[in-house]
C-alpha cells in the first residue's frame, strides 16, 4: 500500500494526498509551469495548498539554475505566508536571497520586507527589528522618494494588523524622507496618518496635536481635500474623547469641504455626526434640522447611485432609528413612530436585514407605545406618513413584546 500524506488542517477540508503522485508531476514541470502552480489558486482547497506547499519545498531543492530557483522560492514563500505557514515563509524567503548582496537589488529588498512582516506576526521583535534594518540598507541605494514610499506602505501594512508602534515609526520616517526630499505635502499626510495611528492607540491628545498641526500646515498649502481628511480624523477623535462641542465643529468644517468637493456621501456622513454631536448638545432644535437636511442628502444619493442605494438605504434606516431614540426621549412619540415607520419602508427594499436594525426599531417602537398607550401603529399618525400593510411585523400592539423582541434580537 502506497504512503498517504494526510493535511492537518480544517475537518471539512481534510483530503488525503498520495506524495509520490504529487511530486512526480511537480517534478516535470518547467520552472514557468511550476511557478504557476503556486501562485494560481483558483479552484484549490487549503488543503490542497498544504499539500502542494509541503511537496513543492521538495522538488525546488533540487532545482537548477539559479534565477529559476529564486523565483520558485519566492513564490512558495508568498504561499506559505498566505497559508500561515510563517516559520516556513521565513525560511523560502532567506534562501531565496542567500549569497544576494543587498546594496540596490529589488528582489532583496522586497524579500527583507517580507521576511520582516512574518516575524513580526510571529511576535520575534529582535529578529523583525534586524531584518527592517536590512530591508532599509537595501532601500538606501533608492532616491529617498522611493524610500518614503516604501517606509509608507509598510505603515499601513503594520497598521491594517494592529501593529501600531512598528507603523508609528514608520510614518516618522517616511515623513522625514519626504521632507527631505522637499515634498512638503507628503510629509503632511504621513502626519496624519500618524496621527490615525495614535488615534487608534488610545492617545487622543497626542493625536490631536499632530492632527490639528498638520491641518494648519495643509490649510497653508492649500490643500482642501487633506484638510477634510484632518477635520474627519478630529471628529472621530473628539466623538471617542467624548467632545461633543469640538466634534460639532470639526464635523461642521468636515461637511462644508465634502460640499465644496460635490461629495454628497461623504457630507451626509458629516451632517449625521452633526447631528449627534447637536443631540448631545441638547440643541434639539438644531439636531432635527441636521437629521432632516442628512435624510434628504442621502436620499439623493439613493437616487443619484443606484450601485449604492442598498448601502444607503441601510444607513438612512439607521439613522431614522436613531432619531427616533431622542424623539421618544423628548416625549415627542407620534413623530418617533413615523420615523420607525419610514425607518421600516427603507428596509423592506433590502433583500436581508440586520437583526440589529429590527432590534433597535422593536425597542424604539415599544418604547413609544409604552409611554403613548396601545396604539395601533398606522392608525395613530397621519395618513400621509402610515407605512405600508406589508410592515406588519412593526405592527405589534403590546409594547412589553416589543421590548422584549428588541431584547432578544440585540443578543443575536
Amino acid at each position: 500500500m502506497e504512503t498517504q500524506l494526510q493535511l492537518p488542517h480544517l475537518p471539512d477540508a481534510l483530503v488525503r494526498v498520495d506524495p509520490e503522485t504529487l511530486r512526480r508531476r511537480l517534478s516535470s514541470l518547467p520552472p514557468a509551469r511550476l511557478y504557476d502552480q503556486l501562485t494560481r489558486h483558483d479552484g484549490k482547497c487549503r488543503a490542497e495548498l498544504w499539500a502542494l506547499a509541503v511537496i513543492a519545498a521538495e522538488v525546488i531543492e533540487g532545482a537548477k539554475g539559479d534565477s529559476d530557483r529564486r523565483r520558485l522560492l519566492w513564490a512558495l514563500a508568498q504561499l506559505n505566508a498566505d497559508l500561515e505557514r510563517l516559520p516556513q515563509a521565513i525560511d523560502a524567503y532567506r534562501a531565496a536571497t542567500a549569497g544576494l548582496k543587498a546594496g540596490g537589488n529589488a528582489f532583496v529588498l522586497v524579500c527583507a520586507r517580507a521576511r520582516a512582516f512574518c516575524l513580526s506576526r510571529l511576535g520575534f521583535k529582535a529578529e523583525a527589528a534586524a531584518e527592517y534594518a536590512r530591508f532599509r540598507r537595501a532601500a538606501m541605494a533608492y532616491p529617498l522618494m522611493v524610500q518614503a514610499e516604501l517606509e509608507r506602505d509598510l505603515g499601513a501594512w503594520h497598521e491594517e494588523r494592529g501593529l501600531q508602534e512598528l507603523a508609528l515609526e514608520n510614518y516618522t520616517i517616511a515623513a522625514a524622507h519626504y521632507r527631505a526630499s522637499g515634498y512638503e505635502r507628503g510629509a503632511l499626510s504621513c502626519d496624519l496618518d500618524r496621527g490615525a495611528t495614535l488615534m487608534f492607540s488610545a492617545r487622543p491628545k497626542e493625536a490631536v496635536r499632530v492632527i490639528a498641526r498638520a491641518r494648519h500646515s495643509l490649510q497653508a498649502l492649500g490643500e482642501s481635500e487633506q484638510v477634510t481628511q484632518a477635520n474627519e480624523l478630529l471628529e472621530e477623535l473628539f466623538a471617542y474623547w467624548n467632545k461633543p462641542r469640538r466634534r460639532l465643529a470639526a464635523a461642521r468644517r468636515a461637511y462644508q469641504g465634502h460640499l465644496e468637493q460635490e461629495d454628497e456621501w461623504s457630507a451626509a456622513e458629516s451632517l449625521a455626526d452633526c447631528a449627534q454631536s447637536l443631540a448631545r448638545l441638547g440643541r434639539d432644535a438644531e439636531r432635527d434640522r441636521a437629521y432632516s437636511e442628512t435624510f434628504g442628502l442621502l436620499a439623493h444619493v439613493a437616487v443619484e447611485d443606484e450601485r449604492s442605494a442598498a448601502i444607503t438605504g441601510d444607513i438612512l434606516a439607521g439613522l431614522r432609528l436613531e432619531y427616533a431614540d431622542y424623539l421618544v426621549e423628548d416625549d415627542r412619540f407620534r413623530e418617533a413612530l413615523i420615523q420607525v415607520a419610514a425607518a421600516a419602508e427603507e428596509l423592506s427594499s433590502l433583500g436581508k436585514i440586520s437583526p440589529r436594525r429590527f432590534a433597535r426599531a422593536f425597542s424604539t417602537t415599544g418604547r413609544a407605545r409604552e409611554a403613548l398607550g396601545k396604539i395601533p401603529f398606522a392608525g395613530d399618525v397621519s395618513s400621509d406618513c402610515s407605512p405600508p400593510q406589508e410592515h406588519r411585523v412593526l405592527s405589534i400592539d403590546d409594547p412589553q413584546l416589543l421590548l422584549h423582541l428588541g431584547q432578544r434580537l440585540a443578543l443575536n
